[in-house]
């Protein structure tokens, strides 16, 4: 198994991202499944959580889950879908290869058929694509990371505020100082319960989107 995990930023700057209710649905509307075993078919694993299973002492909480009645309903509280007000067109972007593409096509499709979204496409070549992702130049990004180190940190520390890699600006107090607290504790246990607690604030907000 490869230490890394695949996901999508939202950029937390703009609307109609600013809406949990949104995140969610948009979430909810991505059968992961799909992608790993009909289009990537390569053994990847599907996750709903950021961190990728197997790390030694840390249990990841309970992942974002392919739910579309779920992510209608959201979708209807936060009020889009029918009958309601229009939703932007949004726009996913991804750097310049086939399987980003692929996998990027195929959410396309679902949240056009989940939630009626029209989704347009941008790629770019590799060092445009980080310059557009480090100045925030996105609605929706493709992203990944592959951990430093054995440990969930090196995937949570990537959403504190200050972080330089937190390129969808998430900001949350609690979630820094879970993070921050469990720097500082020596118990390995108690430790881990806390980055736990911090990850799964990241599930219940849906701060990205875990795909694989």
């Amino acid at each position: 198994p490869y230490l890394a995990s695949e996901y999508y930023w939202f950029n937390n700057q703009i609307e109609p991202f600013k809406d949990v209710r949104v995140r969610k649905a948009l979430a909810f509307a991505i059968d992961r499944k799909v992608l790993t075993d009909k289009i990537l078919k390569r053994g990847d694993m599907p996750i709903g959580h950021m961190t990728p299973p197997g790390i030694a002492g840390y249990t990841p909480p309970a992942g974002m889950e392919y739910n579309p009645e779920k992510a209608k309903q959201l979708f209807k509280e936060a009020g889009y879908g029918p009958g309601g007000k229009p939703f932007p067109t949004l726009e996913i972007l991804y750097d310049s290869k086939e399987e980003k593409k692929m996998v990027a096509e195929v959410i396309q499709s679902m949240w056009k058929n989940t939630l009626g979204v029209s989704v347009t496409l941008r790629n770019e070549e590799w060092k445009s694509y980080l310059k557009s992702m480090q100045s925030t130049n996105f609605k929706i990004c493709r992203a990944g990371w592959i951990g430093d180190y054995v440990d969930p940190n090196t995937f949570l520390d990537l959403l504190m505020s200050g972080s330089t890699m937190n390129y969808g600006k998430y900001k949350n107090p609690d979630y820094d100082a879970l993070i921050t607290g469990a720097a500082k504790e020596k118990d390995l246990a108690k430790r881990a319960l806390l980055l736990q607690q911090a990850e799964a604030i990241l599930v219940d907000q849906a701060t990205i989107i875990p795909l694989y």
